[in-house]
């Protein structure tokens, strides 16, 4: 049986490298993310880390020529499902609009504090949060 080939997507940036605007591609699914285990536990052993209020982001070199992003948003940190699906688009997002600066780093981006539940549908709180993961991916990048 035959199976299509991935698609890739393109789409233009609104972030300028160097004054000019770039066109960008989604890195396919099984290249950007760490997915694996040991992929975490290398990154968790580097014991570089980036740290801010609610987040915090270890990263370690990776020998490949792309950044890959991993994500920890504890249950016991966000109770509910919504809470934490929204951490996650939040900070898929703001790594792929990182991605043209960014080094080829392993990166595991974690919650390390409780949000409050009233904040969820607070677009200033959300845009506070994703303002904090821009901060986060901005200091690993050169």
């Amino acid at each position: 049986m035959l199976a299509a080939p991935r698609a890739v997507i393109a789409w233009a940036s609104e972030h300028a490298v160097a004054g000019v605007n770039v066109a960008r591609m989604s890195i396919d699914g099984h290249q950007a993310w760490l997915k694996r285990p040991a992929e975490f536990s290398a990154v968790f052993a580097s014991r570089q880390a980036a740290r801010g209020e609610n987040f915090e982001l270890r990263f370690s070199r990776n020998y490949g020529n792309s950044p890959r992003l991993g994500l920890v948003i504890p249950k016991r940190l966000a109770r509910r499902s919504v809470m934490r699906n929204l951490f996650k688009r939040l900070a898929r997002e703001a790594f792929r609009h990182a991605l043209p600066v960014l080094p080829p780093f392993d990166m595991v981006l974690r919650l390390t504090r409780k949000p409050a539940q009233d904040r969820l549908s607070d677009r200033d709180a959300r845009r506070a949060w994703r303002g904090e993961i821009d901060a986060l991916l901005t200091r690993i990048a050169p």
